[in-house]
């Protein structure tokens, strides 16, 4: 009876789950198919994600296998830096990347996205260097008032070098004053942009949470976790005092687990059993914190 059980298991376990794809299905081979013609295929594959069988021919097997040893010789570098560098080169690293709000725009709006950002960062480094420049205009400026010559002609020399350096200020920072109202414009672009990637991502299943997506199998892990860690500092609240205590905890559970299937199946009461399960009780009342009395037995 057990093995016919083991056997009805095993059976059910092995049992393969429905195509997620419909026969109709454009990137599907099912779509393909034709009646009554011969074909010649090199290997079958099962897609996991698909949960479809592909039929897979010649060359399309010899590019698998191209791309498996590309992978195995990225693999085999000698330095973590060299085969990272490879990996990226190759396009996996992409794959291990966080969801962002970018990912879930359209193919235009990231490209969209990339171009805003790569120019504000640009303007944040023409902003930089107009700072420079506006510094070390400010300081050859007082340089030259500092090297005036104190005659006749002094104040004037200073209000015509106080004029010159004014007019160069005004305009640097004019040109410093577009670029901040060009950033602001893109950030704000940028900011649409996100709130578009977001809502595409909530209704893909994402969850918000202080601007980071999870995913639905990162919610559950998350929640495993954070069950995990609530049990962990129950457990740390609560445990013993000692391993010793520990250990005749752990026992006397053990026996009481033992003594109630008894009763539950209404055997004959190991008198062994019990006695042991009693001392390992009064081994416990014995040495709790605070105890003053006799033994529980």
């Amino acid at each position: 009876m057990l093995i016919d059980q083991d056997v009805r298991t095993l059976t059910k376990r092995t049992e393969l789950p429905p195509p997620a794809l419909s026969e109709t299905d454009q990137t599907s081979a099912r779509c393909e198919a034709q009646p009554c013609k011969d074909e010649t295929f090199a290997t079958v594959i099962y897609v996991t994600g698909q949960r479809s069988f592909w039929l897979v021919p010649q060359s399309v097997l010899d590019k698998i296998e191209a791309s498996a040893d590309r992978l195995q010789t990225a693999a085999s570098k000698a330095t973590a830096e060299q085969r990272l560098a490879e990996l990226e080169q190759a396009g996996l690293t992409d794959l291990f990347l966080p969801a962002t709000a970018q990912s879930f725009l359209l193919p235009a709006e990231q490209e969209e996205w990339a171009r805003l950002h790569e120019d504000n960062l640009a303007d944040e480094r023409a902003l930089k260097t107009l700072d420079e420049e506006l510094q070390a205009a400010e300081d050859a400026y007082l340089v030259k008032v500092r090297s005036l010559v104190r005659d006749d002609a002094f104040y004037r020399k200073q209000l015509a070098l106080k004029a010159e350096w004014h007019t160069e200020k005004v305009e640097l920072e004019s040109r410093q004053g577009d670029i901040r109202d060009k950033i602001e414009d893109r950030r704000e672009r940028l900011e649409d942009l996100r709130e578009e990637g977001l809502n595409a991502a909530k209704a893909a299943g994402f969850d918000v949470v202080g601007g980071d997506l999870y995913s639905p199998e990162q919610r559950k892990i998350q929640d495993l976790l954070s069950d995990y860690l609530d049990a962990r500092k129950a457990f740390e609240k609560d445990t013993l005092g000692n391993h010793t205590q520990t250990d005749r905890f752990i026992n006397a559970m053990r026996l009481n687990r033992e003594l109630v299937a008894y009763e539950k199946g209404r055997e004959t009461l190991d008198v062994e059993k019990i006695e042991k399960y009693l001392t390992e009780l009064n081994a416990l009342e014995v040495n709790r914190p605070g105890y003053h009395g006799g033994p529980l037995v």
